[in-house]
């Protein structure tokens, strides 16, 4: 499923300039909001004394995450 239906534009810079006016912005608030539906997110200390991101092996923590999760599941 495509995340923009282009509609009655003929190409790109059509829908650039309509989200360019009113409304627009609140519409791909919209398009965001439907694309993060139902997706989990989790927030994650990254400010003093958090972790940093640029060394942390996030698959390696998205598993740890997984196996807690399962394991205060039973």
């Amino acid at each position: 499923m495509a995340l923009w239906n282009f509609g009655p534009f003929k190409d790109i810079r059509e829908m650039n300039n309509a989200l360019a006016g009113a409304g627009g912005e609140a519409i791909v608030k919209l398009k965001i909001a439907e694309a993060l539906l139902g997706k989990r997110i989790i927030l994650l200390p990254v400010s003093e004394g958090g972790m940093n991101l640029k060394t942390t092996d996030i698959n390696r923590l998205i598993e740890t995450l997984g196996v807690k999760s399962l394991a205060c599941a039973q």
